[in-house]
């Protein structure tokens, strides 16, 4: 299959993953919470988080089998693919006995620092051995996830993941129905990541024949190679959580100083409660004008991914033209997707915040309108989204010392202008400074590095990656802008919501049709410029060859 068609496919797969998840996630949430209670929710939360918490005991090394596996194939070395996996095996199992012995402490322990409301002392220390068993049993399989990557078929492991979720779920929702509780639900999430990676370890030994797993193939250079690798992802990790949880520091810190600054005096309309409760309204405020921008960046995120070990491979045969061309390439192209979708949250996440959580967040009355948050760091979205290509391509290159340092470099960024700017512009400058950290590490420090790295003039990247995504929201905006005079001669801003008598925001002037109607048409109007100015002739001419061989295969 050519590279094209990999590629289509595997954006195609992990979109469709995406999209299934966040669904199912949204649905799922009020229903579990409406089942169990309040209090058994926040239980259940507590429990899954712990997975996740134990799941971080592998140090990267995941990653780094990802990598090196990738790489070992692609160079036909079935020999050091088989030491890669034989020693990342034996990691694995040492991390399932420290999560064994930690699980066993923190089960014993659970009682005397976990909400008892929804669970007596014995059965919470039952909950969370099952879940402690259930990570140490799956920790090593979980490594036959590098199959599907390694061979770049993202399709199989959506396949997998989505059928995992799936089945859990409708599990979850017939257990609940007939009156199960936490205990069971524990023992069915065990027991379904159970099935599930034993089925990716059968496709994954499918997908890579003549590959074995033995302690004769336990080698010493293949534990430093894996950490030397894996260490540097871990804090890549690191940076970015800080990065994505900044605003939670950045805003209560900001409030606190300012109305230090004015003598403690609580903000305008934020109660008896203080500096604490003008900060969980700041949170609450902020939280609702970045929600769209994060699923935006999920999604780019899931689309760029699919290119790392192609890029691996590449590097692997020492075909650097091809990198090349894929970071140039697949940067604009991406950087035009991502045009479409940050267009359409620029342009209706007015009317949709309006809907979702109610005009209040609109008015500017106590903070800055959470939709023009929501512009303001989908600015800083597509700056990152310009970089996306290139950060998996470092990834495949093996530059992780040169991410993390960029990753570090933007968090601490972000703390500090946002802080600074926080204190002067309130909200709208916490999100400005995370825009402008994000915008010098992604357009000034990590080009300059790719370009030296590749060969590259970095006028040439310049000055065909940004044009078409400019473009499209350019085209998007006016199209906006021709819109609103189909609405009794009001513009966008006046028509979310309708002024009463008494000058309060009343309820919202357009509906859910509304937004869902508008956001077709301009997201259709977005991807047709994005098409035609965004893609080569030959890339038009694959893609429409590609659908006129579609329409000629047999129903």
């Amino acid at each position: 299959m050519s590279f094209a068609r990999t590629v289509a496919r595997n954006v195609f797969s992990n979109s469709f993953g995406f999209v299934v998840n966040a669904v199912v996630g949204i649905l799922l949430l009020p229903f579990m919470e409406g089942q169990l209670g309040p209090a058994a929710y926040g239980f259940w939360t507590l429990l899954i988080s712990c997975t996740g918490y134990y799941g971080l005991l592998d140090i990267g090394v995941r990653s780094a089998v990802g990598q090196y596996v990738t790489r070992y194939w692609s160079q036909g070395k079935v020999e050091k693919v088989n030491e890669t996996l034989s020693t990342a095996f034996a990691l694995m199992l040492a991390g399932s006995a420290i999560v064994l012995v930690a699980g066993a402490v923190v089960s014993w322990f659970a009682p005397l620092w976990v909400p008892l409301d929804s669970a007596g002392p014995d059965a919470a220390r039952l909950m969370f051995a099952i879940v402690a068993l259930g990570v140490a049993v799956n920790l090593p399989l979980m490594l036959s996830q590098c199959a599907t990557y390694a061979r770049s078929r993202f399709d199989i492991a959506q396949a997998i993941g989505i059928s995992e979720r799936l089945v859990f779920v409708g599990i979850a929702v017939w257990l609940l129905l007939n009156g199960y509780g936490l205990l069971e639900l524990a023992i069915a999430n065990a027991a379904t990541q159970l099935v599930a990676n034993l089925v990716r370890c059968y496709v994954g030994f499918k997908l890579l024949p003549g590959v074995r797993i033995s302690r004769r193939f336990v080698k010493r250079e293949s534990v430093r190679e894996l950490y030397g690798y894996s260490i540097f992802s871990v804090l890549i990790n690191a940076g970015d959580t800080v990065l994505a949880h900044s605003s939670a520091l950045v805003i209560p810190i900001s409030v606190g100083l300012v109305a230090w600054w004015n003598g403690s005096a609580p903000a305008a309309g934020t109660g008896t409660g203080g500096e604490k409760t003008a900060a969980d309204l700041a949170l609450g405020h902020y939280a609702m004008g970045s929600l769209l921008v994060f699923y935006m960046l999920s999604l780019i995120s899931s689309v760029a991914w699919t290119i790392t070990p192609h890029a691996t491979t590449k590097d692997a045969q020492g075909d650097l033209g091809a990198v090349r061309r894929l970071w140039v390439t697949g940067s604009r192209l991406t950087l035009a997707f991502a045009a479409v979708v940050g267009g359409g949250v620029i342009l209706v996440s007015g009317d949709f915040l309006t809907l979702l959580v109610g005009p209040e967040y609109m008015s500017g009355e106590v903070f800055v309108s959470s939709a023009l948050l929501a512009g303001v760091l989908t600015a800083g979205a597509l700056c990152r989204s310009a970089m996306t290509i290139g950060r998996q391509i470092c990834f495949g290159l093996r530059e992780v010392r040169f991410l993390a340092r960029v990753s570090f470099l933007e968090a601490i960024g972000t703390l500090l202008l946002g802080t600074a700017f926080g204190i002067a512009y309130g909200l709208l400058g916490v999100a400005l400074g995370s825009v402008l950290a994000t915008a010098v590490t992604q357009l000034v420090v990590m080009p300059r590095f790719l370009s030296r790295r590749l060969g590259v003039p970095l006028g040439d990247y310049f000055r065909a990656v940004p044009w078409p995504a400019l473009a499209v929201l350019a085209t998007m905006a006016l199209a906006a802008k021709l819109l609103d005079g189909a609405f009794d001669g009001q513009t966008w801003a006046e028509t979310i919501v309708e002024y009463g008598e008494d000058n309060q925001f009343s309820a919202p002037a357009r509906s859910w049709l509304f937004v869902i109607v508008v956001s077709a048409l301009l997201g259709t109007i977005g991807a047709v410029v994005a098409f035609l100015l965004g893609t080569n002739r030959d890339e038009k001419q694959m893609l429409l060859r590609r659908l006129k061989v579609s329409q000629r295969k047999p129903a």
